[in-house]
């Protein structure tokens, strides 16, 4: 776990994907609606 944590860590600090800014300027499509999951059971 801890391996994991560094690994993320050194991604993070370097700007690797997706943690580059890639995704700032994205917005869903108008009227896209959010998923819906299926009732407990």
């Amino acid at each position: 776990m801890r391996a994991e944590g560094e690994r993320l860590i050194k991604s993070i600090e370097a700007a690797a994907f997706p943690f580059d800014d890639t995704y700032t300027g994205f917005r869903p499509e108008p009227g896209r609606s959010a998923p819906r999951f299926p009732e407990a059971i």
